[in-house]
């Protein structure tokens, strides 16, 4: 009688877990109705199914039990074609979603989102991708959302209003490996919470509106690949590097003084960085013989800062180089010679650089784009260049 008894208390308890993985948890389909409320769902692009009845994996942009792979292949590139559902016919094939499970992923990119971002989002408690780029959001980042530990990605770029700062609280995102919030307004200084998060590799936070100095402490920051800060208003020296950055970006700010001269030999590992943009400061001094050991550099722009000396430290596989705007000085053809294939060069304006004509330069096959106006040549010009050697498709 007893086994009786617990029979059906059993199928009860089975029948409400069946109910949850269908329908979704009552907490997560009442955060995500405080998310279509507070941001104008009834005009978003596309709200298939939002506010039904049907299992909130059946909305358009929620996916469940999203895989692993496509949310590493969304962090390392935000801008992928998605990989959502057709949720009009109910067709996941071949989606990274399944029609049923955990919200794991809320994908509202460019879909007419105008509004604030509740703070009920937070109760997604198994969220681990966040990308409600390219809409109109504001009223900042709500402190809550930094609750959801296990976040794997967030992207909020291209949201010009959203404002605010970035709160210490993110430090409690131990787990997050993307975070994107270009051209947001956001504003204030470099929040001391991020490096202290040992699993970002990507961090873009370009063209906003953040102060102040780079602290000392970003070599803590052991996993960062993608370090993308242009267009603020940073200022100081420039700081210590994470050991492991491949794709480094600080044009346009106020950096001042010179490059150290070991930036890279103590702070990067085996040279991997592989394109560098420091253009648009004011940074002054020569370039260090560091730089020589970057062997997997092919990007190199300082533009518009107030460098001196030579050319004789660009690594030898850069492919792009572009340095207008400085006060580099002496023998053009005698301190480029050693780039193997390079594709694009670009010192105008170093009004003390120059030398004979670098026909050598000018004649290497890969060479496409060769800009080195107002620049002092001594004799020699492109005329110098045989006529059976490719020429550059546009040289000045």
């Amino acid at each position: 009688k007893h086994s009786m008894r617990v029979l059906p208390r059993t199928l009860s308890l089975l029948l409400i877990v069946v109910m949850i993985l269908i329908l979704g948890r009552a907490d997560d389909r009442s955060a995500l109705m405080s998310l279509y409320d507070a941001t104008n769902g009834q005009e978003w692009t596309k709200n298939t199914n939002w506010g039904s009845t049907d299992a909130v994996c059946l909305w358009y942009g929620v996916c469940c039990n999203m895989s692993g792979n496509a949310i590493e292949n969304i962090i390392s590139n935000p801008d992928r074609d998605s990989c959502l559902p057709d949720y009009d016919t109910v067709n996941f094939n071949g989606s990274c979603c399944q029609p049923s499970g955990n919200v794991s992923g809320l994908l509202l990119s460019s879909n007419n989102l105008r509004g604030s971002i509740p703070s009920s989002v937070s109760e997604l408690h198994m969220l681990e991708l966040l990308d409600l780029s390219n809409n109109d959001l504001y009223g900042g980042i709500p402190e809550n959302l930094y609750n959801v530990v296990g976040m794997l990605g967030i992207v909020l770029n291209h949201n010009p209003r959203l404002g605010g700062t970035l709160s210490p609280s993110i430090s409690k995102m131990q787990n997050i490996q993307g975070l994107f919030a270009e051209a947001c307004g956001l504003g204030g200084t470099f929040p001391p919470g991020l490096t202290d998060l040992q699993k970002l590799t990507s961090l873009h936070l370009h063209l906003n509106r953040f102060t102040g100095t780079l602290p000392l402490t970003l070599p803590n920051m052991t996993s960062l690949v993608n370090l993308y800060l242009y267009g603020n208003g940073f200022s100081g020296t420039l700081p210590p590097l994470p050991r492991d950055v491949e794709n480094l970006v600080l044009s346009d700010n106020n950096f001042e003084g010179t490059i150290p001269t070991d930036w890279f030999a103590s702070t990067v590992s085996n040279g991997r960085l592989q394109y560098m943009d420091l253009g648009g400061n004011s940074l002054t001094g020569t370039i260090p013989l560091c730089f020589e050991g970057l062997e997997e550099l092919t990007f190199l722009a300082m533009p518009s800062n107030y460098l001196t000396g030579g050319l004789g430290n660009i690594p030898k596989f850069v492919s792009t180089l572009i340095l207008r705007y400085n006060e580099l000085h002496g023998d053009l053809g005698d301190q480029l010679t050693d780039l193997s294939a390079p594709t694009l060069i670009d010192v105008s304006n170093n009004p003390n650089l120059g030398g004979p004509f670098p026909k050598d330069i000018v004649s290497n096959p890969y060479l496409q784009y060769f800009f080195a106006n107002n620049c002092t040549f001594q004799n020699g010009s492109i005329d110098d260049v045989s006529s059976d050697i490719t020429a550059p498709k546009a040289i000045e």
